[in-house]
């Protein structure tokens, strides 16, 4: 069988990219691979990322949410799956809520771009008679549109499902459109969590035979410094995220105002909340105990390497929502412990033999730094046994390469 594997963005860099991963595994089972990114505005690589499979141009080289609400509502309403549209609207409640309607209206819009598009027509008029699997990275764009085309049982349906696109509470409006639909047409749904999984089922318990879990991961690059002497009696913290106001980063920032020993905090990665979370470091810094590096943002392929260039006793995890973070995946590759929100699928992987899970509710300031306390406090024996159990529940849990051959497995179930 061929593999149409459709994705948001290029997946640019090395092997350490979390699609890139994935497919190095997959070239090993498919001759014929396409990537089709959903945006881009770069030309394809003059250089095959990975030598063997074909990269398509991407579908748009803008975002249809920077058309004009004009734009998107005339585009809705002269398409001919407006009748469909407009069941969805109905169903989803969409009329009687601002913020659906407007989720409404992108995405019925992306859906009357999508199946208009060219690059697409071609990819699938190519496959037409060969028996194909579309698999989707994410569970929105171009897998969603694909349910309106006209059914080709050669084509197998896959879509995995991580956190935006599978949890309706992470939405202002409290909706996902289109959501049944699209589960109702994939023949295999994939959550990357035990968690996902069972939202799924409580959702849509007529299709629990479709849901499989199928984890991502990442690909370790060794482990953090383990000399402590080049750290003498400082404790060393790092996190990695958006800096938006569902990650909470200045969270930590706050703990550490009343730190009352020697104590590091690493921050990758900037967003929309920057100016608040720069303040807050501000305030932490009058702390003398307390120095902080805001390292901005990193390129994937980057953030392993500064995990094992220096020493880090902690990673940190603060979020509101998370699926299963590939930053927690890779701390634990890192051989780092762990302290994050006993939220979602973070419990799948970490426990207290690698770190320790924070009750949602009691993320406070005062709470955070109790517990990172806990952790400075212990000795270094004690220290590197739960980093060396973090390595171990990566490779148990978090290898990519481990967990793209059982996707693979999920595959074949299907010819």
């Amino acid at each position: 069988m061929d593999l149409i594997y459709l994705t948001y963005s290029y997946p640019f860099g090395s092997a350490l990219e979390w699609k890139t991963n994935e497919l190095i595994i997959l070239k090993k089972y498919y001759e014929n691979i396409t990537v089709v990114p959903f945006y881009g505005l770069d030309n394809i690589p003059s250089t095959p990322l990975i030598a063997g499979i074909k990269y398509s141009e991407a579908l748009f080289n803008t975002l249809p949410s920077d058309s004009s609400p004009f734009e998107k509502i005339w585009s809705i309403l002269i398409s001919k799956f407006f009748l469909q549209f407009l069941f969805e609207a109905i169903r989803g409640s969409a009329f009687f809520s601002v913020s659906r309607f407007r989720f409404w209206v992108l995405e019925s819009y992306k859906i009357s771009l999508i199946v208009k598009n060219p690059i697409l027509h071609k990819i699938l008029e190519k496959n037409k008679n060969v028996p194909s699997i579309i698999y989707s990275y994410w569970g929105r764009e171009t897998i969603l549109s694909l349910i309106f085309f006209k059914k080709n049982n050669l084509h197998k349906l896959i879509s995995r499902f991580h956190g935006y696109d599978l949890y309706k509470e992470r939405q202002i409006s409290n909706y996902l459109p289109y959501q049944e639909k699209l589960i109702q047409h994939l023949d295999i749904a994939l959550p990357c969590s035990d968690h996902g999984k069972n939202y799924l089922i409580d959702s849509f318990p007529i299709h629990k035979r479709k849901f499989e879990v199928a984890r991502l991961g990442t690909i370790t690059k060794g482990l953090t410094k383990r000399d402590y002497n080049d750290v003498p009696n400082v404790f060393r913290i790092i996190s990695c995220s958006s800096v938006i106001p569902l990650k909470r980063v200045d969270l930590i920032a706050k703990a550490l105002e009343n730190a009352d020993f020697q104590i590091e905090w690493v921050h990758i990665g900037d967003g929309s909340s920057m100016a608040s979370l720069s303040n807050a470091v501000i305030i932490a810094q009058k702390n003398n105990f307390v120095k902080i590096n805001l390292l901005g943002n990193k390129k994937p392929h980057e953030v392993p390497f500064i995990y094992t260039e220096n020493h880090y006793d902690l990673f940190i995890n603060v979020s509101e929502y998370e699926g299963v973070p590939v930053s927690i995946m890779e701390a634990l590759a890192a051989g780092i412990p762990v302290l994050a929100p006993q939220i979602n699928g973070i419990p799948e992987i970490i426990d207290e033999q690698v770190g320790e899970l924070i009750p949602f509710y009691d993320v406070k300031p005062d709470v955070l730094m109790a517990h990172i306390k806990q952790f400075y406090l212990l000795n270094s024996t004690e220290k590197g046994k739960i980093s060396e159990n973090a390595f171990k529940r990566y490779k148990l849990l978090c290898d990519a390469a481990l967990n793209a051959e059982k996707l693979v497995i999920t595959f074949q179930k299907l010819i």
